[in-house]
C-alpha cells in the first residue's frame, strides 16, 4: 500500500553570515520560495510543531512566508511545553491539512515516538490524501527511516523509506557522515537537502525537486565489501562503485532504485568511482 498523503522536504530556511560588527544577520532568506510548493488552498488548516523558541529567527520566517501567502488558519504547537489530550493538540493535529515540523532532529523525534501524535500521522499519511507532511531542515532528517544526530546515526521516523535524509548548512560542505550511514547500510540511500531546494515526495518513493538550491543523492548499493576500508578519522572516504547524483530544479528521482525517472538536458552524474579511480 503507498502513502495517500504528501510529504515535503525543506533544506535550510535562511543562510547566515557575520557582519563586520561581528553580528549574526540573514544573508538569504528562502522562506518565501520554498513555502511556494506547499498548499494553494488560503483557507488550509496549518499546524507548526517546533522545538524551537518563539524568538528564533527560522520560526519567523516559517510564519511570515506562512502568512504572506494569504494563510490564517494556522498554530503552533510548542514540544517543550505539557502535550495531551487536554490541552487539544491531538484534536488540533487530527484536524490539520498540513503539519509543518521545524526544530531539532533528534528533539522532535523523541517528542513524536513517546505519545500518540506520531502514530496520528503515520495514520494520516497513509489514509488522507489531503494530507501534507512539512519537515524544514534539520526537522526533516528525523522523518527517514535512519536519522542523522550529532553524535551517530539512529532510528528515525520511518515516513521516508530505506533512506538517510541529510540537511547540511550553506558551511556545511562535509558529507562524511551521511557516507558513512549509508556504507553501513548499502540498501539505504543518501538524500541531501541544501538551503533553497525542497523535495516533494508522492506514493512514498516520487520525489521532485524544486527550487533554487540543489539536492544529492547517494547510492551505495553497488560497493561491495571487498571495497570497504576502516574509516579513519580526519581522512577523505575512497570507495569503489560508490556514486552520486546531483539534482537540480525539476529533477525527480525513484527512492526505491535512486535512478531518475525525468533527467534533465543538464544532468551531472557526480560518479565517485570516476573522480577518484587514477586516469
Amino acid at each position: 500500500m503507498y502513502p495517500k498523503g504528501k510529504l515535503i522536504l525543506l533544506g535550510q530556511l535562511i543562510d547566515t553570515q557575520y557582519n563586520d560588527n561581528g553580528e549574526l544577520v540573514v544573508k538569504q532568506n528562502h522562506g518565501r520560495s520554498l513555502f511556494s510548493c506547499i498548499s494553494l488552498k488560503k483557507e488550509a488548516h496549518i499546524e507548526i510543531i517546533t522545538s524551537l523558541p518563539s524568538s528564533d529567527e527560522s520560526l519567523k520566517v516559517c510564519c511570515d512566508a506562512i502568512s504572506e501567502k494569504g494563510h490564517t488558519n494556522y498554530g503552533i504547537i510548542s514540544i517543550h511545553k505539557e502535550c495531551n489530550d487536554n490541552n487539544g493538540y491531538y484534536s488540533r493535529i487530527a484536524e490539520a491539512d498540513i503539519i509543518i515540523l521545524l526544530g531539532n532532529q533528534s528533539e522532535i523525534h523523541t517528542f513524536l515516538s513517546k505519545n500518540s501524535i506520531g502514530e496520528l500521522l503515520h495514520n494520516k499519511y497513509m489514509t488522507d490524501e489531503k494530507f501534507t507532511l512539512v519537515g524544514i531542515h534539520t526537522a526533516a532528517m528525523a522523518l527517514s527511516d535512519e536519522m542523522i544526530s550529532k553524535k551517530c546515526t539512529e532510528k528515525g521516523l520511518g515516513f521516508v523509506k530505506k533512506c538517510v535524509i541529510y540537511t547540511p548548512t550553506e558551511e556545511q560542505t562535509d558529507y562524511k557522515k551521511l557516507i558513512k550511514s549509508i556504507l553501513t547500510q548499502r540498501n539505504y540511500l543518501g538524500l541531501s537537502i541544501r538551503g533553497g531546494m525542497s523535495v516533494i515526495i508522492e506514493k512514498g518513493y516520487q520525489a521532485v525537486c524544486k527550487g533554487k538550491g540543489s539536492a544529492m543523492i547517494i547510492n551505495a548499493r553497488a560497493v561491495t565489501a571487498k571495497s570497504m576500508k576502516p574509516f579513519i578519522r580526519g581522512a577523505s572516504i575512497y570507495v569503489k562503485n560508490l556514486k552520486g547524483q546531483i539534482l537540480v530544479d525539476g529533477s525527480a528521482v525513484d527512492l526505491r532504485t535512486g535512478t531518475l525517472i525525468k533527467p534533465r538536458a543538464f544532468s551531472y552524474d557526480l560518479n565517485f568511482t570516476k573522480r577518484n579511480n587514477p586516469v
